[in-house]
């Protein structure tokens, strides 16, 4: 299996321990504006956290990621974000 970066890890996680309720693009802090090519992050969140990643960090996990609604959240973790996950928590032990 590939090998996930932390910031993808971080996004992975994030995703599998909490609901998110809502997503948007953003452009240097701020909701997103222009050309969609512009646009540089990623904001996740819900009733108990959020997180903002990058645009590239978001693209790399689509994979690892199913988009819903499913359980009560927009993203949840396929089989194959599971087991990155695990692959990156048994590599840090």
């Amino acid at each position: 299996m590939s090998e996930i970066t932390n910031d993808m890890r971080k996004a992975l996680t994030f995703i599998r321990d909490y609901r998110i309720t809502s997503s948007e693009w953003r452009k240097n802090g701020k909701p997103a504006s222009g050309h969609p090519d512009t646009w540089n992050q990623f904001r996740m969140s819900g009733p108990e956290a959020s997180l903002t990643i990058s645009a590239e960090t978001q693209k790399a996990t689509r994979p690892f990621v199913v988009v819903g609604p499913v359980d009560g959240s927009m993203y949840v973790l396929n089989d194959k974000g599971k087991a990155a996950l695990k692959e990156a928590s048994d590599a840090s032990t």
